[in-house]
């Protein structure tokens, strides 16, 4: 899988650590989404790379995760996502990235 990583240190560990993981992973990518949309500061490169990094962050993690499910069950999970998840208003796709992290 690896998409973003050739080498991903998340790799190997167990459903469990990963859920550890991905929890603190994803309250730093959600905090960070909370503070640039209060701030409305994207325009400093210091927010920009701090919110960049803690998506990659989180993609690391959800990486892992996907790479200890069977490639069948890889391609249903990715198929059935590219089917809910299409182009569409920024604000819309927003509130719909939310939607998930808070779930």
């Amino acid at each position: 899988m690896n998409k973003y990583f050739e080498q991903n240190e998340y790799a190997g560990y167990d459903f469990i650590d990963l859920h550890h993981r991905l929890t603190r992973a994803y309250s730093v990518v959600a905090s960070n989404l909370f503070f640039q949309e209060a701030k409305d500061d994207l325009k400093s490169q210091e927010h920009r790379l701090k919110l960049a990094r803690s998506a990659f962050y989180l993609i690391a993690v959800c990486e892992a995760i996907i790479d200890l499910v069977g490639e069948d069950e890889r391609e249903k999970a990715l198929a059935e996502v590219k089917d809910e998840l299409r182009p569409g208003d920024v604000d819309e796709l927003f509130k719909h990235l939310l939607d998930i992290l808070l779930k």
